[in-house]
Formats: structure tokens, C-alpha cells, sequence
């Protein structure tokens, strides 16, 4: 992403050694970066993830956020023997892949900019009963 609207109070002094954000590329061409690695104060939970999306070819970035039905954390916990806390790694995960879906396979953004995840793959419920922060 060439513009990542960081604000000069936000960015990192010259001194500190800080990772530039990590960048996801669809096939068809958007980055995605996570809220939270731009803005510390950004926290994801199982209800909501942030991101920052960027069209193809440098154009318009525009924040999404990602939405977990009520019913799908009740799901992904039910498939667990601990529940999974609401600041789960997991959640930050699994919204960053349903929002490339999205994206890849009806190249635009989410209508007003948010994505309600209401169903989960098999593969989904797989890892949320194996995974482990």
C-alpha cells in the first residue's frame, strides 16, 4: 500500500525498530492490512476486525470492518474444549480470509463497508477447535 494514512504523530521514530505492517494481496489485485498493526489502539475481538483495503492498482483505500453473527461465535466456541478469548488471534485470522473471499471472488468491496460473517466452512470449525493462541 502506498498510503497507509498513518498520521505523523503515529509514525515510528526514526530510532525504533518497529515491522512495517504486513500486507494481503488477492489474486485479483486488493491489499488488505490489518487495523491493528496501523493503530495500536485498534483492537480486534471476536465481533469485530478491522482492516484497511486498498483497490488494485493503487487506488482508493477505504476501511472494512469484519462482523461475526452471534451464532457463529457460539458455533466456533461450541466446537472447542476451552472457549476461545474474545481477543483471540483466531477471529483477527478468520476475518482477514472471509474478507479476501469476498473480495476475490466479487472484486468490490462490502456494501457500507462491512462484511457479516454468518456461516462457517468445515475447514473453519477444523481450525477453531485446534487452534491455540
Amino acid at each position: 500500500m502506498k498510503n497507509l494514512n498513518i498520521s505523523e504523530s503515529q509514525a515510528p521514530k526514526a530510532s525504533s525498530k518497529v515491522n512495517p505492517p504486513i500486507e494481503y494481496v488477492t489474486n485479483n489485485g486488493y491489499t488488505l492490512v490489518r487495523l491493528s498493526e496501523l493503530h495500536q489502539s485498534s483492537v480486534a475481538s471476536d465481533n469485530k476486525c478491522h482492516f484497511m483495503v486498498q483497490r488494485p492498482s493503487g487506488g482508493e483505500e477505504r476501511e472494512v470492518s469484519v462482523d461475526f453473527d452471534e451464532s457463529v461465535i457460539a458455533l466456533v466456541q461450541s466446537q472447542r474444549h476451552t472457549p476461545l478469548s474474545e481477543r483471540s488471534d483466531f477471529w483477527l485470522m478468520l476475518a482477514e480470509q472471509h474478507l479476501a473471499t469476498y473480495l476475490w471472488k466479487n472484486n468490490r468491496l462490502p456494501a457500507g463497508e462491512l462484511l457479516v460473517v454468518s456461516q462457517l466452512s468445515g475447514h473453519d470449525l477444523a481450525v477453531a477447535a485446534s487452534w491455540r493462541d
